[in-house]
Protein backbone atom coordinates (compact mmCIF):
# COMPACT_ATOMS: atom_id res chain seq x y z
CA UNK A 1 0.00 0.00 0.00
CA UNK A 2 1.97 2.97 -1.28
CA UNK A 3 0.50 6.37 -0.46
CA UNK A 4 0.27 9.49 -2.54
CA UNK A 5 1.74 12.36 -0.57
CA UNK A 6 2.04 16.11 -0.70
CA UNK A 7 4.65 18.06 1.22
CA UNK A 8 5.16 21.71 2.05
CA UNK A 9 8.54 23.31 2.71
CA UNK A 10 8.54 25.15 6.02
CA UNK A 11 11.75 27.04 5.50
CA UNK A 12 14.97 25.57 4.12
CA UNK A 13 15.33 22.61 6.48
CA UNK A 14 11.84 21.21 7.12
CA UNK A 15 9.15 19.54 5.01
CA UNK A 16 5.68 18.85 6.44
CA UNK A 17 3.61 16.39 4.43
CA UNK A 18 0.40 14.43 4.28
CA UNK A 19 -0.22 11.01 2.72
CA UNK A 20 -3.21 8.95 1.63
CA UNK A 21 -3.75 5.52 0.12
CA UNK A 22 -6.70 3.16 -0.32
CA UNK A 23 -6.88 -0.45 -1.41
CA UNK A 24 -9.90 -2.73 -1.85
CA UNK A 25 -10.21 -6.46 -2.37
CA UNK A 26 -12.97 -8.97 -3.03
CA UNK A 27 -13.03 -12.50 -1.64
CA UNK A 28 -12.61 -15.47 -3.95
CA UNK A 29 -14.29 -18.34 -2.10
CA UNK A 30 -17.31 -19.82 -3.85
CA UNK A 31 -20.48 -19.40 -1.78
CA UNK A 32 -19.14 -16.53 0.33
CA UNK A 33 -19.58 -12.86 -0.57
CA UNK A 34 -16.63 -11.00 0.98
CA UNK A 35 -14.98 -7.62 0.57
CA UNK A 36 -12.41 -5.59 2.45
CA UNK A 37 -10.76 -2.19 2.26
CA UNK A 38 -7.83 -0.51 3.92
CA UNK A 39 -7.27 3.24 4.07
CA UNK A 40 -3.95 4.79 5.06
CA UNK A 41 -3.82 8.42 6.20
CA UNK A 42 -0.74 10.01 7.67
CA UNK A 43 1.44 12.98 8.37
CA UNK A 44 5.22 13.17 8.05
CA UNK A 45 8.02 15.56 8.87
CA UNK A 46 11.41 15.60 7.13
CA UNK A 47 14.19 17.48 8.89
CA UNK A 48 17.25 18.44 6.81
CA UNK A 49 20.28 19.14 9.06
CA UNK A 50 22.40 19.87 5.99
CA UNK A 51 22.34 19.49 2.24
CA UNK A 52 20.23 16.49 1.11
CA UNK A 53 20.54 14.31 4.22
CA UNK A 54 17.29 14.10 6.22
CA UNK A 55 15.53 12.48 9.15
CA UNK A 56 11.97 11.24 8.68
CA UNK A 57 9.32 11.15 11.40
CA UNK A 58 5.93 9.79 10.37
CA UNK A 59 2.65 8.75 11.96
CA UNK A 60 -0.12 7.13 9.96
CA UNK A 61 -3.38 5.37 10.62
CA UNK A 62 -4.58 2.22 8.90
CA UNK A 63 -8.38 1.80 8.88
CA UNK A 64 -9.46 -1.73 7.96
CA UNK A 65 -13.05 -2.72 7.20
CA UNK A 66 -14.24 -6.14 6.06
CA UNK A 67 -17.50 -8.02 5.65
CA UNK A 68 -18.20 -11.62 4.68
CA UNK A 69 -21.54 -13.38 4.26
CA UNK A 70 -22.33 -16.92 3.32
CA UNK A 71 -24.74 -17.07 0.38
CA UNK A 72 -27.97 -19.07 0.17
CA UNK A 73 -27.25 -22.71 -0.54
CA UNK A 74 -23.66 -22.56 0.74
CA UNK A 75 -22.57 -25.53 2.85
CA UNK A 76 -19.35 -25.17 4.83
CA UNK A 77 -17.01 -28.15 4.60
CA UNK A 78 -17.00 -28.37 8.40
CA UNK A 79 -20.79 -28.44 8.76
CA UNK A 80 -22.13 -31.63 10.24
CA UNK A 81 -25.07 -32.97 8.24
CA UNK A 82 -26.67 -34.23 11.42
CA UNK A 83 -26.25 -31.27 13.74
CA UNK A 84 -26.25 -28.17 11.53
CA UNK A 85 -28.21 -28.95 8.36
CA UNK A 86 -31.72 -30.00 7.64
CA UNK A 87 -33.23 -30.77 4.26
CA UNK A 88 -35.75 -27.93 4.54
CA UNK A 89 -33.52 -25.01 5.61
CA UNK A 90 -31.21 -22.44 4.07
CA UNK A 91 -28.56 -21.17 6.48
CA UNK A 92 -26.31 -18.13 6.41
CA UNK A 93 -23.97 -16.06 8.55
CA UNK A 94 -22.46 -12.59 8.35
CA UNK A 95 -19.23 -11.36 9.94
CA UNK A 96 -18.21 -7.71 9.95
CA UNK A 97 -14.87 -6.46 11.22
CA UNK A 98 -13.23 -3.07 11.66
CA UNK A 99 -9.75 -2.38 12.92
CA UNK A 100 -7.65 0.76 13.33
CA UNK A 101 -3.90 0.68 13.77
CA UNK A 102 -1.69 3.73 14.30
CA UNK A 103 1.85 3.20 13.05
CA UNK A 104 4.99 5.23 13.67
CA UNK A 105 8.02 5.44 11.39
CA UNK A 106 11.47 6.90 11.82
CA UNK A 107 14.08 6.94 9.11
CA UNK A 108 17.12 8.50 7.51
CA UNK A 109 17.64 9.29 3.86
CA UNK A 110 18.56 11.76 1.18
CA UNK A 111 16.36 13.95 -0.98
CA UNK A 112 17.47 16.08 -3.89
CA UNK A 113 15.56 18.99 -5.46
CA UNK A 114 16.63 19.77 -9.02
CA UNK A 115 16.27 23.13 -10.81
CA UNK A 116 13.53 21.62 -12.99
CA UNK A 117 11.38 21.06 -9.86
CA UNK A 118 11.78 17.29 -9.82
CA UNK A 119 12.46 15.77 -6.41
CA UNK A 120 14.20 12.45 -6.00
CA UNK A 121 14.58 10.81 -2.61
CA UNK A 122 15.90 7.65 -1.02
CA UNK A 123 15.10 6.54 2.51
CA UNK A 124 18.03 4.31 3.39
CA UNK A 125 16.79 3.03 6.72
CA UNK A 126 13.18 2.97 7.94
CA UNK A 127 11.85 1.44 11.13
CA UNK A 128 8.07 1.10 11.45
CA UNK A 129 6.12 -0.20 14.44
CA UNK A 130 2.52 -0.10 15.71
CA UNK A 131 1.78 2.63 18.25
CA UNK A 132 -1.86 1.84 19.07
CA UNK A 133 -4.52 -0.59 17.90
CA UNK A 134 -8.27 -0.74 18.42
CA UNK A 135 -10.34 -3.65 17.17
CA UNK A 136 -14.11 -3.67 17.05
CA UNK A 137 -15.51 -6.86 15.60
CA UNK A 138 -19.17 -7.77 15.25
CA UNK A 139 -20.54 -11.14 14.23
CA UNK A 140 -24.15 -11.76 13.31
CA UNK A 141 -25.48 -15.23 12.67
CA UNK A 142 -28.82 -15.21 10.91
CA UNK A 143 -29.32 -18.97 10.95
CA UNK A 144 -27.31 -22.16 10.97
CA UNK A 145 -24.45 -23.16 13.22
CA UNK A 146 -20.95 -22.09 14.06
CA UNK A 147 -19.56 -23.62 10.87
CA UNK A 148 -21.18 -20.80 8.85
CA UNK A 149 -19.69 -18.10 11.09
CA UNK A 150 -16.34 -19.83 10.96
CA UNK A 151 -16.40 -19.97 7.13
CA UNK A 152 -17.21 -16.23 6.88
CA UNK A 153 -14.57 -15.39 9.49
CA UNK A 154 -11.94 -17.47 7.65
CA UNK A 155 -12.63 -15.50 4.46
CA UNK A 156 -12.09 -12.21 6.32
CA UNK A 157 -8.80 -13.53 7.70
CA UNK A 158 -7.62 -14.38 4.17
CA UNK A 159 -8.48 -10.87 2.93
CA UNK A 160 -6.79 -9.30 5.95
CA UNK A 161 -3.63 -11.31 5.36
CA UNK A 162 -3.49 -10.29 1.69
CA UNK A 163 -4.17 -6.58 2.29
CA UNK A 164 -1.94 -6.23 5.35
CA UNK A 165 0.92 -8.32 3.94
CA UNK A 166 3.03 -5.31 3.00
CA UNK A 167 2.27 -3.36 6.17
CA UNK A 168 3.02 -6.35 8.40
CA UNK A 169 6.26 -6.92 6.48
CA UNK A 170 7.33 -3.32 7.02
CA UNK A 171 6.81 -3.63 10.80
CA UNK A 172 9.65 -6.12 11.08
CA UNK A 173 12.04 -5.09 8.35
CA UNK A 174 14.27 -2.10 7.86
CA UNK A 175 14.10 -1.35 4.16
CA UNK A 176 14.89 0.97 1.28
CA UNK A 177 12.26 3.33 -0.15
CA UNK A 178 12.44 5.49 -3.28
CA UNK A 179 10.39 8.63 -3.92
CA UNK A 180 9.98 10.78 -6.99
CA UNK A 181 8.06 14.02 -6.93
CA UNK A 182 7.61 17.44 -8.41
CA UNK A 183 7.96 20.76 -6.61
CA UNK A 184 5.85 23.68 -7.71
Amino acid sequence: LRPVSIGFYLGDSTVLGFEYAKSEMEGDTSGIDASASIIRQGIFLRLFPGSSFNFLLSVYRLNWTAEASTLAGYTPASASLVSELTSSGSYSATVEETDTITMGTIGIGNQWLFDSGITFGIDWVLATAPVTESNASRSTETSGGTAYLSAADDEIEKLEEDLFKEELFSERVIHLSLTIGFTF
